[in-house]
């Protein structure tokens, strides 16, 4: 049995907020770029992405809310407005940007010394 301690932040908006308990290859999937994208990035940008990937022997905890995050590039971008989403939409058509549904507002891990695979999804109402 492991615990891991998750605060939510006070400035988490009323209203449905996922908690999602899964290994490292569901966290990467949430915010993995597109293979144009990965393919066009330098090596510093490569390195920097690489040292930002999950290990595969920690249990993962990661808040996540209703409001759309983007990567451009290698930068992600959590909760960003739809009108700087609207302003850069240009970039999805060159596959510069990445937008997903949900954006992880708090991510927390322990190591549990052995690789695994498996997730797990608790939805909570904040009011």
């Amino acid at each position: 049995m492991r615990q891991i301690p998750v605060r939510i932040p006070a400035s988490v908006p009323k209203g449905t907020l996922r908690v999602l308990i899964s290994d490292a290859d569901t966290l990467e999937r949430m915010r993995r770029l597109s293979p144009a994208v990965s393919q066009s990035l330098d090596l510093n940008s490569t390195i920097d992405l690489l040292n930002k990937e999950h290990r595969n022997d920690n249990l993962y905890v990661a808040l996540l809310e209703a409001n759309p995050q983007a990567t451009v590039q290698d930068k992600v971008m959590p909760a960003m407005p739809l009108s700087i989403m609207n302003v850069m939409d240009g970039m999805r058509s060159t596959q510069e940007m990445t937008v997903y549904g949900e954006s992880a507002i708090h991510e927390s891990s322990i190591p549990v010394g052995y690789a695994f695979h498996g997730s797990q999804v608790l939805t909570l109402t904040i009011k």
